[in-house]
């Protein structure tokens, strides 16, 4: 075998029995020369070409799914096995650490097929009859978020942000063409079970547990499990935002993570991942705030005699008991002083105030509600504190003042300042009151003339100043 034909069965790293047949055996009298007149370069190619795509293609199917789930589940028990036999001789157990590790992350491959991908997590539901060896799959991935070894965890997390991404349920062309009607809807509907199924498998709480476990400046690799956890929650609400932020079990019912995204927004350092908490906060908050109309008139039509907290869903409960409207006044009450310096903090800062709107919107929204829907004399009463609660507290807190200090700034804050200001006076006539006190109006009649604003700027928030 020539070295050019060594070369290529070398770089294309194929099997070797396709070696040996090029290679002429000991015993036979052909000699290199008469190998190179009957197989030229072209041929050559052409076969370790062919070969080449036999060996490595190899399509995810059904039972290769089987295969990785229950070699995954096996790997698992016999780490757990080796870590209580060997718990003071981490050595004797890293090895099956390091196996459970690497079949862990086969499960990425099922982001390219969706369909084996809302078979993995939903039958999951069977797993009491034993008969589906995929069953438990999903609950087997989530149950190692528990795992003692963080960079498990870390695996684990990388796997379900790459499983849960919106795009791995979009449609192909192929698929588009057949049946274009229906197929839009399915692939919805198969999104929103997907992530349904992850949140009754108890994901919510499972994952909090784990990644507030993580070290995140430790290394790249923990700040990357912590941007991967967080990845999930925005990739869930956008799949299932009533199942995986409003309802029961979900992220926005869960007290530790909405902790942790306060905690997160406080930081003073400037990073991504606090940039990335201001942002899954203001998406709570949204999503709550949308559902709040839908939900407060389905809980009125079905329990008439609930009074007014009965009525409210438990995410905003939780809220409310946080003191969230205190501590967003005191994340954003630094830009009185300064501008964000660059790009990171700026997205940070239109996050953090968006969210205060939101906050303020989602009061008013369960006011409306209260209004149109109580008839008894003792829901009108209860009315009447409900609309003590967000915007009652951000007066309380001094919101008014701190959004027209920000506004005698001038700087990028202000615009952001003054949306908040318009939200917070449309339903109180005290913040209305303490905004002309404050000498709020002086930097209205700035914003209203244009002054220190850009053109963009002027024509983004004319609608707040009107």
């Amino acid at each position: 075998m020539s070295k050019r034909e060594r070369l290529l069965v070398e770089d294309l790293d194929i099997e070797q029995p396709l070696a040996k047949s090029l290679k002429p055996n000991a015993g036979d009298s052909v000699e290199e020369d008469t190998l190179k007149e009957e197989l030229d370069e072209d041929a050559i190619l052409a076969l370790l070409e062919q070969n080449a795509e036999e060996v490595v293609v190899e399509n995810l199917t059904s039972q290769t799914l089987k295969k990785i789930v229950l070699q995954l589940e096996r790997k698992k028990r016999v780490n757990l096995e080796q870590r209580a036999r060997f718990a003071d001789a981490p050595e004797k157990f890293a090895e099956s650490e390091l196996e459970l590790h690497e079949q862990l992350l086969k499960l990425k491959d099922l982001a390219a097929e969706p369909k084996l991908l809302l078979e993995f997590a939903c039958s999951s539901s069977d797993s009491g009859s034993g008969s589906n060896n995929n069953a438990g799959g999903i609950l087997i991935l989530i149950n190692l978020l528990a795992h003692v070894n963080t960079d498990i965890v870390i695996a684990a997390l990388s796997v379900l942000q790459a499983l849960t991404e919106p795009d791995n349920f979009q449609l192909g062309e192929e698929e588009e063409e057949e049946e274009e009607e229906n197929k839009e809807e399915n692939s919805t509907v198969s999104a929103a079970r997907f992530a349904g199924a992850l949140v009754d498998g108890n994901l919510c709480e499972m994952m909090v547990d784990g990644f507030l476990r993580i070290e995140e400046k430790q290394s790249d690799e923990d700040g990357q499990g912590v941007k991967d956890a967080l990845n999930i929650v925005e990739n869930l609400a956008e799949l299932n935002p009533k199942k995986s932020v409003v309802g029961q079990n979900s992220f926005g019912c869960n007290k530790k993570f909405l902790n942790f995204l306060l905690r997160r927004i406080r930081s003073t350092e400037n990073d991504e991942n606090r940039t990335y908490a201001a942002e899954i906060l203001f998406i709570i908050l949204q999503t709550l705030s949308i559902s709040s109309i839908s939900n407060t008139s389905e809980a009125d039509d079905n329990n008439t005699s609930l009074n007014q907290d009965q009525r409210k869903p438990s995410a905003t409960r939780i809220i409310e008991d946080l003191n969230v409207i205190d501590k967003l006044l005191k994340a954003v009450a630094i830009y009185r002083k300064r501008s964000p310096e660059d790009t990171n903090e700026k997205e940070f800062t239109e996050n953090v105030f968006s969210s205060l709107c939101q906050l303020l919107i989602l009061n008013t929204n369960n006011t409306l509600n209260s209004n149109s829907n109580s008839s008894l004399k003792s829901d009108n009463t209860n009315t009447n504190n409900t609309n003590n609660n967000y915007v009652a507290q951000f007066a309380r807190n001094q919101g008014i003042e701190l959004m027209v200090r920000i506004l005698n700034t001038g700087n990028y804050s202000a615009r952001l300042a003054l949306k908040v200001t318009d939200v917070a006076c449309r339903e109180s006539k005290e913040n209305c009151n303490a905004f002309v006190n404050q000498l709020g109006l002086k930097p209205l009649f700035a914003f209203f003339m244009g002054q220190g604003m850009k053109k963009k700027e002027v024509a983004a928030s004319e609608e707040y100043f009107k």
